[in-house]
């Protein structure tokens, strides 16, 4: 029987390490201002979130059944070429 210690992770760690390594190195480059993931700042009443972390909008998150504001369907009036 072997006795692992802290330090000692055998061979199961480093193909782990290897892939942590290659990711991070991802994620660095997709933050890059320059070439790295383009995004934009979603304004709200309390603070700013990135919508590209944010995914989908704040109603569907929490599950809500009643709307927010009047959603009955609206006439749209002729143009007014059409009036005379």
């Amino acid at each position: 029987m072997t006795i692992r210690t802290l330090r000692d992770h055998g061979q199961h760690y480093r193909p782990r390490m290897a892939c942590i390594k290659n990711v991070e190195a991802f994620v660095v480059e997709m933050q890059d201002p320059k070439s790295g993931v383009k995004g934009a700042d979603q304004k709200l009443n309390i603070t700013t979130i990135p919508y590209v972390i944010n995914g989908e909008s704040r109603d569907s998150q929490h599950q809500m059944a009643a709307p927010l504001r009047d959603i009955s369907p609206k006439t749209i009036p002729p143009p007014p070429s059409l009036l005379y």
